[in-house]
């Protein structure tokens, strides 16, 4: 937390131009099973935004497999050798990206299309759920920085988010560590962490 004087208007004036305070009301009598929930949570926060990221990440994914346009295909197995060597029977294309092929190549779509099946969008998994694998846990300066920097043992991660707490010279007055799931595709925030002691 901060201390001085100037340390508490850096604070304030960080807040200022790089948060947003969002609040909800809740009733004790008809939300007492929401308010006991989030109570027994060691990081409300983060779970809240887990939930909203999940739910965000699977609206997309349901709009991808709805969207005509992104018709996903994959190559045949008999015709992988014609479409060069870092083709594989997992190999996914878009049409977007089979056009531009066909333009690059200067062969037509039709022709193109017949060496390629279309993916079932149920194929397509679903980014909103949680993979289970071994995470990443980013330790980020403060909520706009990247997720390069970190480790898959949380305690190496708190530790050097306390580091970025106590050490002036990294200037990280509120770090937190992001925990990522990077076993899919898409690779997203399920919870952040912000106490590390």
């Amino acid at each position: 937390m901060p201390s001085s004087e100037a340390q508490i208007r850096a604070s304030v004036k960080y807040n200022k131009n790089n948060t947003r305070l969002i609040t909800i009301r809740l009733m004790l009598s008809s939300d007492a099973d929401i308010l006991n929930y989030l109570d027994s949570l060691p990081n409300k926060q983060g779970y809240i935004k887990s939930l909203i990221r999940s739910d965000m990440a699977r609206a997309k994914s349901e709009n991808l497999k709805e969207d005509k346009n992104m018709e996903t295909y994959r190559i045949k197995q008999d015709k992988l050798t014609l479409w060069g060597s870092n083709a594989d029977e997992n190999t996914t294309l878009t049409r977007a990206e089979v056009e531009d092929l066909a333009r690059e190549w200067e062969k037509p779509m039709e022709e193109l299309l017949e060496d390629l099946t279309p993916v079932d969008p149920c194929e397509i998994p679903d980014p909103g759920v949680p993979s289970g694998g071994n995470p990443w846990y980013a330790v980020q300066r403060d909520p706009s920085d990247d997720w390069s920097t970190g480790s898959f043992d949380l305690e190496e991660a708190k530790a050097l988010a306390r580091k970025y707490r106590d050490d002036p010279d990294y200037g990280a007055e509120d770090p937190l560590i992001a925990v990522i799931d990077n076993a899919l595709e898409h690779p997203f925030c399920t919870e952040e962490i912000r106490d590390f002691d």
